[in-house]
C-alpha cells in the first residue's frame, strides 16, 4: 500500500494540516516506502502535519485569553 501515493494529493495535504496526527501517520507510512514519490508525499505529509500542530498551537496561544492579556485581563476569566 505504501508503494504509491494516493492520487487526490492536495486533499491529502489540506487534511495533513487541519488534522495534524492523520498527517504524521499518513506521513510516516508513506516516508518508509520504497518508492521516490511516495517518500516525498510521506514528506510533505509530516511537513504539513507538523505546520498544523505549530498553527494550533499559536491559535490557541492567541485565544481570547491571549488577546486578553495587554489589556490586564479584562473582561479575561482564565
Amino acid at each position: 500500500m505504501a508503494d504509491k501515493p494516493l492520487e487526490p494529493r492536495v486533499l491529502f495535504y489540506l487534511l495533513s494540516f487541519f488534522i495534524p496526527l492523520v498527517g504524521i501517520i499518513l506521513g510516516a507510512i508513506y516516508y518508509s516506502g520504497k518508492d521516490e514519490s511516495a517518500k516525498e508525499f510521506g514528506k510533505m505529509c509530516l511537513i504539513f502535519g507538523v505546520l498544523g500542530f505549530v498553527a494550533g498551537g499559536l491559535v490557541c496561544s492567541l485565544g481570547p485569553c491571549g488577546f486578553c492579556f495587554p489589556r490586564h485581563h479584562w473582561g479575561c476569566y482564565c
